[in-house]
């Protein structure tokens, strides 16, 4: 009988990457650079990342694993040396995401995929390098209430069409109020 490691539930890729030696651990990852190998890079993402922060959201493992795709294909089609970048090629990447139409807020997302990519081949040992920390996205200018209201136009409707006659009024008595107060 020989023995097998666990490999359901949502540790098993930390499992994986943790059974193995450190040195094993590093050369996999090297190698998984050297050959554009993204499915075992995220992998080892994701291992680090449940590892270090416990349960995390699908949804969470998603993006991450969505900024760390984005970034190394970037870094594949500008020959960016993955395990070295230079902080221009992480800036550089933020404003081609920028420049593609991206709003700061989901820069930021895979920004912090990116990130958590380094951290990941920092724990393998892979790199010493923490290319993104002093990249940032631009600042987003709008107004929050312009990017996204705090309810769509139906959903007052229908809490007006639901409300008694009185409240209507002085619901839309102190909304023709407030638009016009200045200060």
């Amino acid at each position: 009988m020989t023995l097998d490691l666990y490999r359901h539930g949502a540790l098993a890729p930390s499992r994986a990457w943790a059974a193995l030696p450190p040195e094993e651990r590093r050369r996999r990852a090297v190698a998984a650079v050297a050959s554009q190998d993204t499915a075992t890079l995220l992998d080892l993402l994701e291992a680090h990342h449940v590892r270090t922060h416990g349960h995390v959201s699908p949804e969470t493992l998603r993006k991450y694993r969505l900024g760390a795709r984005t970034w190394l294909a970037y870094a594949a089609d500008q020959s960016v040396k993955v395990l070295h970048p230079e902080g221009e090629d992480t800036d550089l990447w933020v404003r081609s995401l920028e420049a593609a139409g991206k709003s700061p807020a989901s820069v930021g997302v895979l920004l912090a995929g990116a990130r958590a990519l380094y951290a990941a081949l920092r724990w393998a040992k892979a790199t010493k390098d923490t290319p993104f920390t002093d990249t940032r996205p631009r600042k987003d200018k709008r107004r929050p209430w312009d990017k996204r209201q705090p309810y769509p136009d139906a959903d007052v409707q229908q809490l007006l069409d639901a409300a008694p006659v009185e409240m209507r009024v002085l619901l839309r008595l102190g909304s023709g109020n407030l638009t016009s107060v200045g200060w």
